[in-house]
């Protein structure tokens, strides 16, 4: 257990008296950083949640936004953004696969039905003491999530594969989930106010339980040690989608009981601290208590003990308040309809508690009394007070810049690919089905944000991306403010208006004053660009969000800062959407943008001269202005081609677009930049900005002009498949060079 001296000394003094071994195991998980946010949840208090547009904010399962309205229907997008990243170090296809399954419980806790999935993934670099294990990871995490979200019939949309070397003990599986819902039907993660005048019984619902996952949370909140890897395995929880996608369908039966009868019901998913935290979360939330019945509990095993029963996180489980007078009901669709204890024996459905008007969490065993506490205590008062070192953060632009080996600025274009981080991610994603539910119109890779179709009857489309960055080293701050920035201009290049976002915020141990102070530059930074970048005079409301801490080994190897980002937005109608890819000739190729000389933290860091370097700012009026630019352009039918400026800037935006995702290179691209002074800054800087083209130059030139915003005439399209850039010198690169470097890692 994690439970310090002083934790165990504050809850003698809340109970009065000493806790009993449950009660002792619950405070464990329920403390632990991973279910409390004890150290997180002040700083978070600084993010905007609230919008119009918000139909359910912060603090069920999942976060609500409202979409469009279709047919006299309010139609939402449920989201949930999670963070798996101690289970995927430990045992990487169960943590990851598991990581997706908590993640599609929540969105369909509310009702919702499952749009699809998006992840972020973040690996160490391979050296020659950690290759097989490095590479063994990797491998095993994308098998994980491919291996739950294919057969659960769940498509994996997109996302994101980064590197780096703080990473190599501790990679990062974030993943976010999407929902359709009816407002109308949403279904809430807390007792119903109706239990005031019914009496409510609490249904578990799924697998068996059993001891897998048992002391879970605790072991998300502390440091990684390898010396304890095999005695932390059985914290990690085992998948089954195969099951999971039968209680789908059972589940939306039971929804469909509950709006047919007109019962009011509460509906949470079973993750973290199992049935302790869900029926303690699910009663709390409502302002009530909750008694629970282990004996009532469907096992996998006898002789369980009372505490592994309790807070084993078994995965495949929801639990349900439903009132019980249709209780037996519920559990019929479960047990009979679906004959969930015939697919999986002793699973199904079973009442193992009821619903109590006195503010008290109790649990009962073999007919005793075995835990008795104030439920606010162990779901909402626990904190921890944590220190902050700020430390000097360099933001000037450099006067000057350099390769280090001058003049071989062609070399650097020819072999920016040779290494994972900036080519294509094809080796990735190709594992995953991100089709299977037919409404998938602009696939991973072909532009910056994937495009479904969510309404079957509607021709609106919902624009997703999930993004993060290395500038966390350099500026804690800017790497929060850069991931917001990143995402909105990713959905802006596909015509979408942004929606909402969502964040998953890694960091090392929040003990550290250095970590904290990073952690909390992240938060304002995210919190300042989702204020300045919105086009309305509301802020673009971060709806969703976990914290993950304690992203370090026992030696004290802690990732860099990594906030990701997850932004939703919509799309009016799908048939406007471009793609990246350069498709004919003749397109004008226009910069939007301005290029500055901050390097610290970017793709060619270690090309060039960056002693005292800023990393990429982010400029929120410049970046504003861009943005509405570029949508406008969309508008009025101006864009042909549009790719973001990002890792690897403009050179990387005029590969991919050149190159295109499905491997057949249509055109080439003539760039007329003998005006430029700076071709490494023009070609490599990596602040925000765009490369558009367009098939009508005259009428674009007039939006550029009158916008304000800094934009150049890079060049234009050709027959021949060739990228020439003319400078001082002509650099001529072909595009089936390009082509087998970029894919060198595809199979």
């Amino acid at each position: 257990m994690a439970l310090s001296q002083n934790d165990l000394k504050d809850i003698e003094a809340i109970l009065k008296r000493k806790p009993s071994e449950v009660e002792t195991h619950i405070f464990d998980t329920m403390w632990s950083e991973h279910c409390s946010y004890k150290s997180s949840k002040a700083v978070l208090r600084q993010l905007p949640t609230k919008a119009s547009t918000v139909a359910l904010g912060i603090g069920e399962d999942a976060g609500i936004i409202r979409f469009h309205k279709h047919n006299g229907k309010q139609y939402c997008i449920a989201v949930s953004h999670e963070s798996h990243n101690h289970p995927s170090q430990l045992l990487p296809i169960e943590g990851a696969a598991t990581g997706v399954g908590g993640c599609v419980r929540d969105v369909y806790c509310m009702g919702a039905d499952v749009l699809g999935v998006l992840n972020s993934l973040h690996f160490g670099i391979k050296t020659d003491d950690n290759h097989s294990l490095v590479d063994e990871i990797e491998e095993k995490v994308v098998l994980g999530v491919a291996g739950y979200g294919n057969p659960l019939g769940v498509p994996v949309l997109g996302g994101e594969t980064l590197y780096h070397k703080s990473y190599n003990d501790n990679c990062l599986v974030n993943v976010a989930a999407l929902g359709l819902i009816e407002e109308d039907r949403i279904i809430h993660s807390y007792v119903p106010e109706q239990a005031k005048h019914e009496p409510y019984d609490i249904i578990l619902i799924g697998k068996p339980t059993d001891a897998t996952g048992f002391g879970g949370a605790s072991f998300s909140s502390a440091t990684l040690d390898e010396d304890s890897a095999s005695a932390n395995m059985g914290a990690v929880q085992v998948h089954d989608p195969f099951l999971k996608r039968v209680l789908v369908e059972a589940i939306k039966r039971s929804l469909e009981y509950v709006k047919e009868q007109g019962i009011a019901i509460g509906f949470k998913d079973l993750g973290a601290g199992g049935i302790s935290c869900a029926t303690s979360e699910i009663a709390v939330g409502g302002g009530f208590g909750v008694e629970i019945d282990l004996n009532k509990v469907n096992v996998a095993f006898d002789n369980l003990k009372p505490e592994v029963i309790a807070c084993s996180e078994t995965q495949e489980r929801f639990c349900m308040a439903v009132p019980r007078s249709h209780a037996k009901q519920v559990c019929d669709i479960f047990n009979i309809e679906f004959q969930i204890p015939v697919l999986y024996p002793k699973g199904g459905a079973a009442i193992i508690g009821e619903v109590k008007q006195e503010n008290h969490y109790k649990i009962t065993y073999n007919g005793d009394l075995i835990c008795e506490l104030p439920v606010e205590c162990i779901t909402t008062e626990v904190k921890a007070d944590r220190y902050a070192k700020p430390r000097e953060i360099i933001t000037q632009e450099v006067g000057s810049v350099s390769l280090i080996n001058e003049g071989d600025l062609e070399t650097l274009c020819k072999t920016f690919f040779d290494n994972k981080m900036n080519c294509s991610k094809r080796y990735v994603y190709r594992f995953f089905d991100n089709a299977v539910k037919g409404h998938t119109v602009v696939y991973p890779g072909e532009s910056d944000s994937v495009v479904v179709k969510p309404i079957k009857e509607s021709d609106v489309g919902l624009a997703v991306t999930m993004d993060s960055n290395l500038y966390g080293k350099e500026s804690p701050y800017m790497c929060g403010a850069g991931a917001v920035a990143e995402s909105i201009r990713n959905l802006i290049s596909v015509g979408a208006s942004p929606l909402t976002i969502t964040d998953c915020l890694n960091y090392g141990n929040p003990e550290n004053p250095d970590v904290f102070f990073d952690f909390q530059e992240g938060v304002r930074g995210i919190s300042e660009a989702a204020r300045a970048l919105s086009f309305s005079e509301e802020p673009i409301p971060i709806i969703s969000g976990n914290v993950s801490f304690y992203n370090e080994s026992k030696q004290g190897n802690a990732v860099i800062p990594s906030p990701v980002i997850c932004a939703l937005g919509k799309v009016d109608d799908i048939k406007t959407v471009k793609t990246a890819q350069f498709f004919e000739e003749g397109l004008d190729i226009f910069l939007i943008g301005k290029r500055y000389r901050e390097f610290a933290g970017t793709q060619i860091e270690d090309y060039v001269e960056i002693d005292n370097h800023a990393c990429p700012q982010v400029r929120f009026e410049e970046e504003k202005r861009q943005n509405k630019l570029v949508l406008d352009l969309y508008n009025q039918s101006l864009i042909e081609s549009c790719h973001d400026i990002s890792a690897g800037g403009v050179w990387e935006a005029i590969v991919e677009m050149v190159l295109g995702e499905r491997g057949k290179v249509c055109v080439g691209v003539k760039l007329d930049l003998k005006a430029c002074r700076d071709l490494v800054t023009l070609l490599f800087s990596e602040n925000g900005g765009f490369v558009c083209a367009t098939s009508n130059k005259e009428e674009t030139l007039k939006k550029l002009e009158k916008s304000g915003v800094f934009y150049a005439h890079l060049g234009e399209t050709i027959e021949e498949k060739t990228i020439i850039i003319e400078h001082d010198n002509i650099m001529s690169f072909s595009t089936e060079e390009l082509s087998t470097s970029w894919n060198q890692f595809n199979p």
